[in-house]
């Protein structure tokens, strides 16, 4: 045990001064470059129903609108479906799409949820089926990103949650 111990110490003085050189070391060092987040930071920006409104008719979609009983919801339509996207105080950009009279089986949604990447199921109040893709932001996003969304959504969610929800009602396809 007496060999032991200061093999320990001399082991921790060792590990000490190799920590107070390399902080030495790191000390006299001067970055030159600017953080790579602050030249994005001027791409982001914090979205308001009026940019999406502008975004999604520059996309070409159909029928871009708002209701005076949802002001912060922006309809618009994409193969002849409607749908909606919406902006939260924070900037967060929503995108909902609502399908079927019937109400589909908590099994269904359920396996939509759990298989699903981009997008969730959900069943209202009311019972309608509501499929909705988040796109979230903490400082802004980049308008790239959101007219990105838009496209994935209209073009590969919506159609993919129409197929889904056939084949759970046992629809024709």
């Amino acid at each position: 045990m007496r060999r032991f111990l200061p093999t320990v110490a001399t082991a921790t003085l060792l590990i000490a001064a190799q920590m107070s050189a390399a902080s030495a070391q790191q000390s006299a060092f001067q970055p030159t470059a600017k953080p790579v987040i602050g030249a994005c930071m001027s791409c982001l920006k914090k979205f308001t129903p009026r940019d999406l409104m502008a975004l999604l008719k520059a996309e070409g979609y159909g029928s871009v609108r708002t209701s005076a009983k949802t002001p912060g919801l922006v309809f618009f339509k994409s193969e002849g479906r409607l749908m909606g996207a919406g902006v939260n105080k924070a900037g967060t950009v929503t995108f909902i799409y609502a399908h079927g009279k019937k109400r589909l089986p908590w099994e269904a949604i359920n396996l939509w949820n759990r298989k699903s990447n981009f997008s969730k199921a959900m069943i209202t109040s009311k019972g309608a089926n509501i499929m909705k893709a988040v796109l979230i932001s903490g400082s802004g996003l980049p308008e790239k990103d959101v007219r990105n969304m838009a496209r994935l959504f209209s073009s590969f969610l919506v159609p993919k949650f129409i197929k889904f929800y056939k084949k759970a009602m046992k629809l024709p396809l």
